[in-house]
């Protein structure tokens, strides 16, 4: 945008030319000499005034529009950003209904690969509306009981995994809780389910491993 004080200078200065231009022209027109113009005189007279009358008025125009522009984009981000903040609330809300209505979301699952002993039933691993992640046995469970039978993710495939290696860089979750029927086991806090390739029942005490599966 010109700068406003260029720009009533300018218009001051055409406005003068103008009407001296004028008065000349009607003075030819009438086959006279040109006659004394006092109101022309003085005008030219005063111009410099008028001039330092238009600077200040333009500064004063441009001082009140920057700062009037400033007080604008102040209220207007004020009200943008409350905007935004009430959709993002209302949107958090919208999601976690929805997260809740479906309900846990099953990430992995299947049945179980025999290695000392046979496992019979189906086991999944989901995650809840709050992220927390669990690992589940249904009701069909079953495998024969023994002493210190725990439950670990190992980084091993399971058809790699051995007792030999069933505890090695694996996460230990919990001691199984029995040995047949419905139970689920919540997977630590910040647990990455990438770093982890399949499900173990291991007897550590005696290195026995009874069955893997696979993520």
């Amino acid at each position: 945008m010109s700068n406003p004080m260029h720009y009533f200078r300018s218009t001051a200065i055409v406005a003068l030319l103008a009407f001296t231009a004028a008065c000349a022209e009607q003075a030819t027109q009438t086959n006279e000499e040109p006659a004394p113009a006092p109101e022309v005189a003085e005008v030219v007279e005063e111009a410099p005034v008028v001039e330092e009358q238009v600077v200040e008025v333009a500064e004063i125009v441009e001082e009140a529009s920057a700062s009037e522009v400033e007080g604008v984009v102040a209220e207007v981000t004020e009200v943008v950003e409350a905007e935004v903040a009430e959709v993002a609330e209302v949107v958090e809300a919208e999601v976690a209904e929805v997260v809740e209505a479906v309900g846990p979301i099953t990430l992995s699952g299947g049945t179980w690969v025999r290695k000392a002993q046979k496992v019979d039933g189906t086991w999944a691993i989901s995650r809840a509306a709050s992220g927390e992640l669990t690992i589940s046995f249904d009701d069909d469970f079953s495998t024969r009981n023994a002493p210190d039978l725990k439950v670990f993710l190992s980084p091993l495939t399971a058809t790699d995994v051995t007792a030999k290696t069933a505890v090695d860089g694996s996460l230990f979750i919990a001691p199984l809780s029995s040995n047949t029927g419905g139970q689920s086991y919540v997977i630590p806090a910040g647990t990455d389910l990438s770093d982890y390739k399949s499900l173990l029942i291991h007897c550590q005490q005696f290195t026995k491993l009874w069955a893997a599966a696979a993520l």
